[in-house]
């Protein structure tokens, strides 16, 4: 599978599963330490394969964004366009679901070489720029020169996050590796992987903040990998699960309407457990078969009667 760490990455089959969302222990992160700053930008280097969705996905969230490309308008077309994806799927679910709109309003896309005016801005540099090390050790110099405050988060596969430090003159552990699960939006888990000398700091601060979006940080080292197959299985988890209590302004979840065209659930996958095949009929109005026995009982002993 393909992780948003690379401009090149393609999805591939054969890698290893993350945990599933129950099984990711709290002790596994960081406690909170209080802190997240109270205001401020993300800044988002670069619009492309991986930032695009990624400045996307963080707009949806409720986060104002600052995000920097040698092409802003183009960058601005192309987040709008993931974006209205993004709002189709949640249509899909939440009849009243409106992102597009209060995204873009917390969108600003500025010339890659405004970067005193956006880290002045911002507490936390994303980086989502081709695995460069001149490039990015460039970027983060600049970076931490306007605003040496910044934590700064890199999604390299390739580069290691004290080499970059080296490279571009920075303190040791300044730079966290944290990746974005491919393919991003609507994808809850993120991996973070501090150096084994430093567990702290800035690790336990991008932790702490992913947590208050309600997304799910693991600590790893090992460069974890969603497969293919499971995007759709977790995106909808999520989408069902989660969402509601993410994004704002979402309204009441959709009721069957089979006239539409819309179909509430996927037949391949109980709608309770997401994981077990459907084979009894809900004991709700919509009568499509989407249960798995299992979920069926459970269900019929919380609610009394069929």
């Amino acid at each position: 599978a393909a992780v948003a760490g690379s401009e090149s990455a393609e999805p591939v089959h054969g890698a290893v599963a993350v945990p599933s969302m129950s099984a990711i222990p709290e002790a596994a992160v960081p406690p909170a330490d209080g802190g997240l700053p109270a205001a401020g930008c993300i800044a988002v280097m670069g619009c492309g394969h991986l930032g695009a969705p990624l400045v996307s996905w963080l707009l949806t969230l409720g986060q104002r964004v600052d995000a920097m490309d040698v092409r802003p308008d183009q960058a601005r077309e192309t987040v709008a366009r993931h974006l209205e994806q993004g709002q189709a799927a949640l249509q899909r679910l939440y009849m009243d679901a409106d992102i597009v709109g209060p995204a873009m309003d917390r969108l600003r896309v500025l010339p890659a070489d405004q970067i005193g005016t956006v880290a002045q801005m911002s507490w936390l540099l994303i980086d989502a720029l081709p695995d460069s090390r001149v490039l990015k050790a460039n970027v983060f110099r600049d970076f931490y020169a306007f605003n040496p405050n910044v934590v700064i988060v890199t999604n390299s596969m390739t580069l290691e996050p004290n080499a970059l430090c080296q490279a571009a003159g920075l303190p040791p552990n300044s730079i966290v590796r944290t990746r974005f699960l491919y393919p991003v939006l609507f994808i809850p888990y993120v991996e973070v992987s501090p150096s084994l000398d430093n567990v702290q700091g800035n690790p336990r601060r991008v932790c702490d903040w992913l947590r208050t979006l309600k997304l799910v940080p693991f600590v790893s080292l090992r460069r974890i990998r969603l497969p293919i197959d499971e995007y759709s299985q977790v995106q909808e988890y999520y989408l069902r699960r989660i969402a509601p209590g993410a994004i704002q302004g979402l309204g009441e979840i959709r009721v069957c309407d089979a006239d539409a065209g819309f179909h509430f659930v996927r037949t391949e996958s109980c709608v309770v457990c997401l994981n077990a095949e459907p084979t009894v009929v809900s004991v709700g109005a919509c009568t499509h078969i989407c249960l798995c026995a299992p979920c069926a009982l459970t269900m019929r002993e919380r609610a009394g009667a069929w």
